[in-house]
């Protein structure tokens, strides 16, 4: 007997450019965050979240990467639990809750001259996604695509 298998491919998320155009001159900055009105999401659900970005052939910075089905971007099913195993460089930061997703971040530590990003994760790893919702950038598909990037500058202090 054959079974049908669908492939297992490897999704990447990247923003474009090899460097943000967001230069900090501080290499401890403080964030505050307010993504309480975002449509289509519980603000509850999410927080902040400090990633380092890895250059890639000087065309992009990759933010993270995850596992899926071949065919997932296509199901309006919310079972996709894309954040279980998402690898992304995180950096060592504590959120401070002011509200219902409002939001104040800084790193533990000073962050070294490079690429960074703010992203919005999930409280939950087991948080379950539609592919189709991710592919096209909605809903709680919109959290993996926002990202605000900055660079810490060689000389920032």
């Amino acid at each position: 007997v054959m079974s049908h298998r669908t492939p297992t491919v490897t999704y990447v998320w990247g923003v474009p450019g090899p460097t943000s155009s967001n230069i900090l001159q501080s290499s401890k900055p403080i964030f505050t965050l307010d993504f309480s009105r975002t449509l289509g999401i519980s603000p509850d659900d999410y927080e902040p979240a400090i990633v380092k970005l890895t250059p890639a052939q000087n065309t992009c910075r990759v933010v993270g990467a995850t596992q899926g089905k071949a065919d997932i971007r296509s199901s309006p099913a919310a079972d996709w639990q894309m954040y279980s195993h998402f690898l992304e460089e995180r950096v060592a930061s504590t959120p401070q809750k002011l509200g219902p997703g409002k939001y104040k971040i800084a790193a533990n530590a000073e962050l070294a001259p490079g690429e960074y990003g703010i992203v919005l994760r999930p409280v939950s790893k087991e948080k379950k996604f539609s592919g189709g919702d991710v592919a096209r950038a909605q809903g709680d598909g919109l959290m993996f695509d926002a990202i605000w990037t900055f660079q810490i500058s060689d000389d920032a202090e």
